[in-house]
């Protein structure tokens, strides 16, 4: 197998495993080009979901903003009426919903996708075995990079969806204390 033009570790070591590999001309592989074929199906699945949630954190986020300015403008708080600690709460808030838009935005920016290897590479591997079987066993291995590298770009989008959530609960928190501490009297 010929690597990606697309280098990782990640790509390193499944096609570095793919290469070692060599299948037996006795065993039906079919089962487990299957499993390859779903598993990566799996894992592109995951990362789209996670595309698909921060889209949807996207929008609370908005809204969020939205609501506590309504509410500013219900109370009619005016950034010249607010003690300085107040201001404070005011300011801490602010910069936690910027962190936790910022989060988001990253969830739900595209990103860069290792894809599977091309047909070429699939017809000269075909032509490498007697049995068909065989090729596919070796090919197989071949999705792998691409399931794993998906599954790592779910697992980072994941990771930034949390990071958004937490930024988004304490700026909420912050916000609210700072109507409760005395910006409404």
């Amino acid at each position: 197998m010929t690597k990606a033009k697309f280098e990782s570790p990640i790509t390193e070591k499944w096609f570095g495993r793919a290469n070692r590999y060599e299948p037996k001309s006795d065993t039906d592989y079919e089962w487990v080009w299957e499993y390859a074929k779903f598993r990566l199906a799996w894992a592109t699945e995951r990362c789209q979901h996670m595309e698909s949630k921060a889209l949807e954190f996207v929008k609370l986020v908005i809204g969020s903003a939205a609501a506590g300015w309504a509410v500013l403008t219900v109370l009619g708080i005016k950034p010249t009426g607010i003690s300085s600690r107040i201001g404070w709460f005011f300011g801490l808030s602010l910069l936690f919903f910027l962190a936790s838009l910022i989060y988001t935005l990253r969830a739900y920016l595209p990103t860069k996708r290792l894809l599977p290897v091309a047909e070429d590479a699939a017809l000269r591997c075909a032509d490498s075995y007697k049995e068909s079987s065989e090729a596919m066993a070796k090919f197989s291995q071949t999705l792998s990079s691409a399931t794993e590298y998906e599954t790592e770009i779910a697992a980072n989008k994941a990771g930034q969806l949390w990071l958004a959530t937490l930024f988004l609960s304490v700026a909420v928190i912050l916000f609210l204390s700072a109507l409760f501490l005395g910006a409404v009297r």
